[in-house]
């Protein structure tokens, strides 16, 4: 399983290399700007608030970038890994990734051995 953040400014070659680990691994490549990008074409409330953030210029929050990756990282694209790409971004995104990846290795701990817990 990989779990990895792929760093480097725009164009450096993080989205070229994840698709070559994506297909030697077979794990999920999570681009925040696509996955935003994407989102912000949806004709939904989220997909609105999305697109009015990305065109003003402005960052979308921190909690729905979060929200967006975790409910990705639970998808079964990403059960044998992943890389993420434009995540996280600063200090707060970090802490909650670290908090989202220790709750959900405690969780599988527990379905995979629930007496040694």
């Amino acid at each position: 399983s990989i779990r990895s953040v792929l760093l480097g400014p725009p164009g450096a070659g993080k989205g070229t290399q994840a698709l070559n680990l994506k297909e030697q691994f077979g794990v999920c490549h999570l681009s925040t700007g696509d996955m935003l990008r994407e989102i912000a074409k949806q004709d939904s409330p989220l997909g609105q608030r999305v697109a009015r953030t990305l065109k003003a210029g402005e960052l979308v929050t921190d909690s729905l970038v979060i929200e967006i990756i975790e409910a990705n990282l639970q998808s079964d694209e990403c059960r044998l890994g992943f890389m993420l790409d434009g995540f996280p971004r600063n200090l707060t995104q970090a802490a909650k990734l670290d908090e989202y990846l220790e709750k959900q290795w405690y969780q599988r701990r527990v379905r995979a051995c629930p007496r040694l817990l």
